[in-house]
């Protein structure tokens, strides 16, 4: 139960942090959609082992890729699953930073919500390392 509870909250953190990151990921109509969208997502979750005993032997030659190539396709897949998400095209802006200088860019919502996914996974195993 506690790790149930774990992921619950492991999720509402990770879609708050990178839906308030505005890379790509909007969740309509505030905390109420976002607990959905956090419910559905451990839901989704829970369901993650058993993918990953289906992609073993790919694991394996691999070297554990496809593990996380797989954990971002779930996170994208709920993104397009989920009712209370979107994914929009975002625009970043260019900008110095100490010696370093960046152009803008345009990311499409496809680039935005796999650019979102990445960032969720990061939050998500931080996360769950945090909390153990």
């Amino acid at each position: 139960m506690k790790s149930i509870i774990r992921k619950y909250l492991a999720a509402c953190l990770a879609i708050f942090v990178v839906s308030e990151l505005k890379t790509g990921l909007i969740i309509e109509k505030g905390w109420p959609n976002l607990a959905a969208a956090a419910l559905f997502l451990s839901l989704i979750l829970l369901l993650k082992p058993l993918l990953d005993v289906l992609m073993l032997p790919l694991n394996l030659l691999t070297l554990n890729l496809t593990n996380h190539l797989a954990f971002i396709a779930v996170i994208y897949i709920w993104g397009l699953l989920a009712w209370q998400t979107t994914f929009i095209a975002v625009n970043i802006t260019g900008g110095k930073f100490g010696p370093f200088s960046f152009s803008s860019l345009r990311l499409t919502s496809f680039e935005a919500g796999i650019l979102s996914s990445i960032l969720m996974v990061v939050i998500l195993k931080l996360s769950n390392w945090l909390f153990k």
